[in-house]
């Protein structure tokens, strides 16, 4: 036997010495398990002892961690659990405390393990995402002078941004990583700092300082140094207070002839106008130019009248040169302004009115210095006038509701002016009471001054209440679908019993009981308002049959009776025919089946809320089985429908004396089964009142038949009859179909007479009706042969045979020809042809007569019967020879006479058009010629016909060689002697 720890049963099996356990199961523990052989008086038995350690699983779960940038400072990771194990992974530079380097790992996803210390230990892992430390730098210029040209600052790395101490405005894009600065834009002078950064975990940010000095001020004041008298002293030209002083005077053009570097101006020059340059000394100069009038006397004259006099102290600079006449010596002088206001005039000629009160002020120019000889000023009166105050105060809230009838506008600042409105509101004009007429926005302006106008303007939007009023939906049952409520102002709140999705009603919500329901559509905000509706809510009655009949119902049967199981009240109905009563539920079996049994339902109803239950029953009545009769039939027909069903479906077919010859259930008769004879068909309606029908079918024996051609094979065209042959009932209409594409029918005839126009081999189909209603078809392949009539023809070479070589080969051009039959043109006095005749395809001829002439050659060529002959007529040519003399005596003794080329076939019917002979005397003037051939010449001249001089002459020859088939050209002489 085994002891077993009790706390360790669980998962334990033992099966003799074998003990089976699942140390997952167990208490971790240390114990003992034993083995024992019994000890008695009569077994030798003993006890064996396992010790048995179970250590709880350790545990160990890494805490996670979100992403860490690679420039971060190394951590410890830590565990939940287990806690002494070893951790692993790239970037641990310590394993006992977990110690990760974000900078030694590198940027990348890193998987780290840590492993318990105990003999039951356990792994977990976690990977950790760094990500790589950005390291930004900006290059560019440090300093500008505010009046610099832009400069280029760039980034060592695209994707950041570029943030700014100078003004934003001082940067323009050129690229991702790319701005160029424009100091006159940065918003000043100092030392500050552009800022470049890359977002996120990892970003950076760097920085650019940039100083930008101050540009020297140059202004030149010059008020009393504008016009000398010849005569006046040298004096320095002065400075404006905020100019730069320390600089350089010269020339504008250049030098020091007209003004020392020290700005000493001596009139003593002569009369003129003179510009001057100063430009100030430090790193970030600059220049102004002035103008001195050196005149015999100095005048200043103003014209009060030349713009205007009255200013509002909100108005922009004016510049006051205008009031200058065109006698005044120089406008470069100064102005001044009386009483003296710090900033009423600025740089010598702007009048300021902003930093004027209201008044009249005196404004003086003059020119000349203190001790100029020729000193001269006027002056002009101007009025600064005061800019009124039309502050607004608001009524409260800037939305109203219109019920509030009128709102008070009033003005906090100057009294006397007009309030006027838009969107055709309106307002009081003097008191700025406004009447509300109606929903929208309103402006409400509120003006003052006419000179120096300046109004104020608040908005205020002005809500009409909605219309609450609910849609009445009327009357509703408990089992209507859920309805969409509306009013005649969207945007309100639904509340009450039965709301559901904001705007529903579920008539539903009391179940079938129905009810009365209130419910609620109201409006909040400015103009709050409701409406209220009570829906009422019709209950549902329950009209449940109970008694629906399992199977049919008998019409013997009189009457059956329904009940329900729901509300009494109902009324019974049949919507199909059936007759109830409508309070009992009693059904008139009799009644509703006397036109037929069949399915019928009945109906119990309850009206208000119409609801109506439906059951079915079945009445079974006496069926109709009546047969039509059908056939005759072929016995050759295919299986054979009923020609119309019985009334009554579901009865069963039969036949004697063949039983297999209908289809018991769908009726249909196969003639092929059945065979020749009458055949009794009968219709079984089983059921409680069974019942049938018969009627006799009559299948006709089909005759023995077949097709006759007395001459089934010709020559193309070939006409043929197609006789039907029957030795039953004769043939009473034929349909005939022919591969060459001809149909016919022929009522009463059993032969067909047809000429096929082409040759080849013709199918016939016959469809055949006889006396008895038998109908058959027959088809039969290359029942008719036509075969081609063949076209004769032939060719033969050389065409130019002369008697010299008089051999022809002919060659055979015919077709649909397989033998063949040559006459070679057999000529009486003539040598006859060898050979005379030939049955070669392509026979080879010798012509030995020496002399030229003409064969008519004949071809038959045949082909199973047919025949076809063509005739040609082939030329044995003469040889062709041309002979000249050299010399001829026209003397008219009959001797010599003439002279002409001689030879054979010079005149050849295929060179009729070629001949020409003509004569050239010694000067080469042609004095005969002649188309014809052989005519001679008889040494005359051609136009005037008379005799030529003896001489020697010559003659050209243009003569076609029919043989070789080519115009020869020939020349020659010929002594003419007389």
């Amino acid at each position: 036997s085994i002891t077993w720890p009790s706390d360790w049963d669980a998962g334990t099996t033992i099966q003799d010495s074998v003990l089976t356990f699942d140390p997952n199961l167990v208490t971790p523990n240390t114990d003992s398990i034993f083995y024992m052989i019994d000890e008695s008086p009569f077994v030798c038995g003993d006890t064996a002892t396992l010790r048995i350690g179970i250590s709880s699983m350790e545990v160990a779960d890494i805490d996670s961690l979100p992403a860490v940038c690679s420039g971060d400072a190394p951590f410890d990771f830590t565990v939940t659990g287990t806690q002494g194990g070893v951790w692993s992974g790239i970037g641990i530079t310590d394993g006992a405390q977990g110690t990760f380097d974000p900078a030694t790992a590198g940027a990348g996803v890193h998987t780290i393990r840590y492993k318990t210390p105990g003999v039951c230990f356990v792994w977990d892992s976690l990977t950790i995402t760094v990500i790589l430390q950005e390291d930004l730098t900006l290059t560019g210029d440090q300093t500008y002078c505010g009046n610099a040209l832009p400069g280029t600052i760039s980034a060592d790395k695209s994707g950041g941004e570029f943030l700014v101490g100078w003004d934003l405005a001082a940067l323009t894009i050129v690229d991702d990583s790319t701005r160029t600065f424009d100091p006159s834009l940065a918003g000043g002078t100092g030392i500050d700092s552009i800022m470049y950064g890359i977002a996120g975990q990892c970003g950076d940010t760097t920085s650019l300082v940039i100083t930008i000095d101050t540009v020297d001020i140059p202004d030149i004041d010059g008020a009393n140094e504008s016009a000398f008298c010849q005569t006046d002293a040298a004096a320095t030209v002065s400075l404006m207070s905020t100019a730069t002083p320390g600089g350089t005077w010269q020339d504008l053009g250049g030098g020091n002839t007209t003004i020392t570097t020290a700005g000493l101006f001596d009139p003593s020059i002569g009369q003129g106008t003179y510009q001057v340059e100063y430009t100030t000394p430090g790193t970030c100069f600059a220049k102004d130019t002035h103008e001195i009038s050196v005149v015999g006397q100095i005048i200043v004259d103003i014209d009060a009248t030349a713009q205007d006099v009255e200013y509002c102290n909100n108005a922009g600079n004016v510049d006051l040169t205008p009031f200058l006449s065109g006698t005044t010596s120089s406008t470069t002088g100064g102005w001044q302004i009386t009483p003296h206001v710090p900033g009423g005039v600025v740089s010598n000629n702007q009048l300021v009115p902003g930093a004027l009160t209201s008044g009249v002020y005196s404004l003086k120019y003059a020119l000349g210095n203190a001790g100029s000889n020729c000193r001269d000023s006027d002056s002009v009166s101007i009025t600064i006038l005061p800019i009124l105050d039309p502050t607004i105060t608001p009524p409260g809230a800037d939305t109203v509701c219109i019920s509030l009838g009128n709102v008070q506008f009033v003005n906090t600042g100057d009294a006397g002016g007009v309030w006027s409105i838009n969107n055709g509101g309106t307002i009081d004009a003097s008191t700025g009471d406004m009447t509300l007429t109606g929903g929208g926005t309103y402006s409400i302006t509120y003006s003052l001054g006419s000179t120096c106008p300046v109004d104020s303007t608040v908005e205020i939007v002005v809500e009409e209440p909605s219309d609450p009023t609910i849609s009445d939906p009327g009357s509703m049952c408990a089992y209507d679908g859920v309805l969409t409520m509306t009013a005649v102002d969207a945007g309100g709140v639904w509340s009450g019993t039965g709301v559901v999705n904001t705007n529903q009603f579920d008539p539903g919500v009391n179940g079938n009981a129905g009810g009365t329901i209130t419910i609620t559509y109201s409006f909040t905000g400015i103009c709050p308002i409701d409406d209220t509706q009570d829906f009422v809510i019709t209950p549902v009655l329950d009209p449940t049959i109970d008694n629906e009949p399992s199977s049919d119902v008998c019409v013997a049967d009189l009457t059956y009776t329904f009940t329900t199981s729901g509300d009494a009240g109902g009324s019974w109905s049949s919507s199909n025919g059936g007759v109830i009563d409508p309070v009992t539920g009693e059904m008139n079996l009799v009644t509703t089946a006397s036109s037929g049994g069949g399915t019928f339902n009945a109906i119990y109803t309850h009206s208000g809320c119409f609801i109506a239950d439906t059951v079915s029953i079945e009445i079974t009545t006496p069926g109709n089985p009546s047969v039509t009769g059908m056939g005759p039939f072929c016995e050759n027909l295919p299986v054979q429908s009923q020609v119309s069903l019985p009334p009554t479906s579901g009865g069963t077919w039969s036949s004697t004396p063949v039983a297999g010859a209908i289809n018991p259930t769908t009726g249909v008769f196969d003639p092929s089964i059945a065979g020749p004879g009458p055949h009794l068909i009968r219709y079984d309606l089983a059921g409680s009142c069974p019942i049938y029908d018969t009627t006799t079918v009559i299948v006709e024996d089909l005759p023995d038949w077949d097709l006759y051609i007395p001459n089934s094979i010709g020559c193309e065209p070939l006409e043929t009859k197609m006789i039907v042959e029957s030795q039953g009932s004769p043939a009473l209409t034929t349909n005939w179909s022919l591969s060459d594409g001809f149909t016919s029918s022929e009522n009463g005839a059993d032969t067909l007479t047809h000429t096929f126009l082409n040759d080849g081999n013709y199918n016939i189909g016959v469809y055949v009706t006889f006396a008895n209603s038998c109908e058959d078809t027959l088809f039969r392949t290359n029942a008719i042969t036509v075969n081609p009539v063949p076209n004769a023809d032939f060719d033969w070479g050389p065409k130019n045979t002369t008697v010299l070589d008089p051999f022809i080969q002919f060659e055979n051009l015919s077709t649909d020809a397989d033998d063949y039959l040559w006459d070679m043109g057999r000529v009486s006095n003539r040598e006859t042809p060898s050979p005379a005749t030939s049955i070669d395809v392509n026979p080879f001829v010798t012509y030995p007569d020496p002399d030229s002439s003409s064969y008519w050659v004949t071809l038959i060529a045949n082909n199973s019967g047919c025949s076809d002959t063509i005739v040609k007529r082939i030329w044995i040519l003469d040889n062709f020879s041309v002979y000249v003399p050299n010399a001829f005596t026209p003397d008219g003794d009959g001797l010599n006479d003439v002279f002409y080329p001689n030879g054979k076939n010079h005149d050849n019917i295929e060179g009729s058009s070629e001949y020409e002979f003509m004569i050239f005397n010694r000067w080469g003037d042609m004095v005969w010629s002649s188309g014809i051939p052989y005519e001679p010449w008889d040494g005359t001249e051609s136009i005037t016909n008379n005799n030529v001089q003896q001489d020697v002459y010559v003659w050209k020859l243009k003569v076609w060689d029919n043989v070789n088939s080519k115009l020869k050209v020939m020349y020659g002489r010929v002594s003419l002697l007389r």
